[in-house]
């Protein structure tokens, strides 16, 4: 007798339904795997996308804020924000206090790009967010926040 072959994610997996580490990292890796379908049609991949974001947030950032914000590695990182402003999508400016430091800013093209990549992302959280409804919602990010706080970075 043949059975289903069980995956990650599934109901059943065994001892791993409870397993709140296990659990945490399986669904960060299902919604990083699901990005790039959230962002067909544009030039951005799941890293740009948050580079881009940040910036839309924070307005200018320096390459080591976007590290810590993302916890990537600054090589990565700047890499990743070159290759961005070769396409015109952020550019460079010195930090006010620290010319040793790089500011990144989105540039008209990045705000454009990061629009036209939004929608499907936000279709997708407030799908998750009606799923879970304002209480468990709300239950949810406190716990996250709160073991977000407590883990190093």
């Amino acid at each position: 007798m043949s059975q289903e072959p069980l995956t990650p994610g599934d109901r059943h997996f065994g001892k791993f339904d409870r397993n709140l580490i296990y659990l945490l990292v399986t669904v960060a890796k299902q919604l990083e795997a699901d990005m790039p379908t959230l962002l067909e049609g544009t030039r951005l991949n799941p890293t740009t996308y948050r580079i881009l974001g940040s910036c839309a947030i924070y307005g200018a950032v320096s390459i080591s804020d976007l590290g810590r914000i993302m916890l990537i590695d600054r090589a990565q990182i700047s890499r990743t924000a070159a290759q961005l402003e070769q396409d015109g999508l952020v550019r460079f400016a010195e930090h006010p206090h620290n010319k040793r430091k790089k500011m990144v800013t989105l540039t008209d093209a990045g705000r454009a790009e990061l629009d036209h990549a939004a929608p499907r992302v936000t279709e997708r959280r407030e799908g998750l967010e009606a799923m879970l409804g304002k209480e468990r919602l709300a239950d949810l990010l406190d716990a996250l926040n709160t073991i977000s706080d407590v883990l190093p970075r």
